[in-house]
């Protein structure tokens, strides 16, 4: 009763690794060819070494100065990371871009005159709609604009971490 069987092990549980003879489990081969492009890697070698040269002094005072230029390094490159959040609705920002231009533009004319000019470019199917909907419409791109411009406001004001701390 003591067979692995009697235990209701699966079969997959029931059979031992495969170690090659010295007692370790086998390890999958290493690769041949360098991750990083030849052409790259040197380039990188050469401006390492010229970084090296140029700034020891900071690099020998700061020893997380390399780090945070690594880092700032990658978040140069592509592919660009996402934008936190939700993202934003396209009509949205085609308004607000109409309404600064047309303010620009038409300073003589009154705000609601202005959204009139807007809606039909950004509301889709906007001339197909009936006049109930384009009324439900209106605030709707309207609020959504306010938002999007209080979120910006608040984001400017929000006093950043490093500037608390020192």
């Amino acid at each position: 009763m003591s067979d692995s069987r009697s235990k209701g092990l699966p079969p997959a549980a029931r059979t031992l690794p495969e170690t090659g003879g010295s007692g370790k489990p086998d390890r999958k081969p290493k690769r041949k060819e360098p991750a990083i492009p030849p052409q790259l890697m040197k380039d990188l070698r050469e401006l390492a070494e010229r970084h090296r040269r140029l700034f020891k002094a900071e690099f020998l005072a700061d020893p997380k100065l390399k780090d945070r230029a690594a880092r700032f390094y990658g978040s140069l490159l592509l592919p660009k990371p996402k934008r936190r959040g939700r993202p934003p609705i396209e009509s949205v920002t085609v308004a607000a871009r109409l309404h600064k231009e047309y303010k620009r533009q038409y300073p003589e004319l009154k705000a609601e005159e202005i959204w009139q000019m807007i809606y039909p470019q950004v509301i889709p199917h906007y001339r197909a709609l009936e006049n109930e909907q384009k009324k439900a419409q209106h605030p709707l791109l309207r609020n959504r604009m306010r938002s999007r411009n209080g979120q910006r406001r608040r984001r400017s004001q929000t006093p950043h971490a490093e500037s608390s701390l020192s």
